[in-house]
């Protein structure tokens, strides 16, 4: 009988749905004083991390992150990116304190380095539960938002064990 096969498809498809949206939800994030709140996904594909201190690095857009930075914060990754070419155009100088170089390989890609800075918090709530990381690493990502939901961020799945 089929009876069994098309109730096991149909909740493990019901789970699967579910656990799906379980990876997105709302996030803030907080630099100096000032926040910004929008919605994130978890990308259980982002294997970022920063490599002196193997923190997991989070990508950010960088429009949604805009007014989080100051000027020079502004000036340091529109340089880096070269008007939002993913070339790097300048050498780090003392202009960069504070700012982290992140390699990363992806695929159908050569490898790269991105840039990343700290956040002093960042909140990722989901459906279930607030997650709270202080001092992560930020990348903040020059293009539009991720995925059709307009997602504003992809997060290392580290956030969860948070």
């Amino acid at each position: 009988s089929l009876g069994p096969i098309i109730f096991y498809h149909t909740h493990m498809t019901k789970d699967m749905v579910r656990k799906f949206h379980q990876m997105s939800g709302e996030i803030r994030i907080q630099i100096k004083g000032q926040s910004v709140r929008g919605r994130a996904f978890v990308d259980t594909g982002n294997s970022l991390r920063e490599p002196v201190t193997g923190k997991a690095a989070h990508l950010v857009r960088y429009q949604f992150l805009k007014p989080c930075l100051d000027m020079r914060a502004r000036r340091v990754i529109e340089g880096f990116y070269g008007g939002f070419s993913w070339k790097r155009q300048e050498t780090p100088g003392a202009a960069w304190e504070g700012f982290r170089l992140i390699p990363y390989r992806a695929v159908g890609t050569e490898k790269g380095v991105l840039l990343g800075i700290t956040a002093d918090e960042m909140v990722f709530t989901d459906h279930k539960r607030k997650y709270i990381e202080d001092g992560c690493v930020i990348v903040p990502y020059p293009g539009k938002p991720f995925g059709k939901n307009g997602y504003e961020a992809l997060l290392h799945p580290e956030i969860l064990r948070k």
